[in-house]
């Protein structure tokens, strides 16, 4: 369900950064203490894929009448 845990960091301020390959990177400012339990959600997109055509260089398509 793509969630993590990272236990044992210490109490403070810092930045947490998240990265996908899909969704880029993103940066937090967060201050930890105690059982802190930070959310973020990064927006995950399908990579663009270029329409497979026939050796000709025409299209698999069928065409509309």
């Amino acid at each position: 369900n793509g969630t993590f845990k990272l236990d044992g960091l210490p109490a403070g301020t810092g930045t947490l950064y998240f990265w996908h390959p899909r969704a880029g990177s993103t940066s937090r400012e967060i201050t930890l203490s105690g059982d802190t339990a930070i959310t973020e959600k990064l927006l995950v997109t399908k990579p663009a894929i270029p329409e497979h055509t026939r050796k000709g260089g025409e299209s698999y398509r069928p065409t509309r009448p």
